[in-house]
């Protein structure tokens, strides 16, 4: 309502920026800080589908609806595709790193 006398694009703008926070950038280091590790993760999975939304819905308003809004928009967009190549990691990574510590442990090589 309050943007009704602007452009279909300059409304477009100002709705994405409404709707749509910079979470992606401060919710990293304020869910470290307050909550650890599991805040992290949680963080993260909240962060995929914000890109999701934000790679779609968003650009379909910042075109001033012109925009379609595909599949192909929602997986291969920088931050999914971060997602889809993190998550792994970051579950890999724990698990290899308590098997490194257990393996360094039983094979001591004289250090």
């Amino acid at each position: 309502l309050t943007f009704r006398k602007r452009s279909l694009l300059e409304r477009g703008i100002f709705h994405y920026g409404t709707v749509f926070s910079n979470a992606a950038f401060l919710a990293l280091p304020l869910a470290q800080s307050v909550i650890g590790d599991e805040g992290v993760f949680y963080c993260s999975v909240y962060i995929g589908v914000f890109n999701i939304f934000a790679f779609t819905y968003g650009i379909h308003e910042i075109s001033g609806r012109k925009a379609g809004i595909s599949i192909k928009k929602i997986f291969l967009n920088p931050g999914t595709i971060s997602v889809i190549i993190g998550v792994p990691l970051f579950l890999s990574c724990s698990f290899s790193f308590s098997l490194t510590v257990g393996l360094s442990r039983k094979y001591s090589f004289g250090v």
